[in-house]
């Protein structure tokens, strides 16, 4: 229920109705609308954090790969050989 509120346009994110929700949520189930709000809070600073680590690693893989290239006179695939040879077909039977 809460990440449908979260689905709320209006506002980035759902920053700010998020919150308010899941603020109502918490208090409706005898919990602190503080609570609900740090709750929704820490989940997006905790994906804020995975998303940034993610992007680190992924800007540290990508600066030391290299393209694969051609030599001239030279393939990748033989001549001749297919990419994605055929599948052999078996007789039904």
């Amino acid at each position: 229920m809460g990440l449908v509120i979260l689905a709320i346009p209006g506002s980035p994110g759902g920053a700010g109705i998020g919150e308010l929700g899941f603020g109502l949520l918490y208090g409706w189930f005898g919990y602190g609308a503080g609570l609900g709000q740090l709750s929704t809070l820490v989940q997006r600073l905790l994906s804020w954090v995975v998303a940034l680590v993610g992007f680190v690693v992924y800007t540290r893989m990508k600066a030391g790969t290299k393209p694969a290239t051609e030599k001239e006179g030279e393939y990748l695939v033989p001549k001749g050989q297919l990419v994605f040879p055929e599948p052999e077909v078996s007789p039904v039977g």
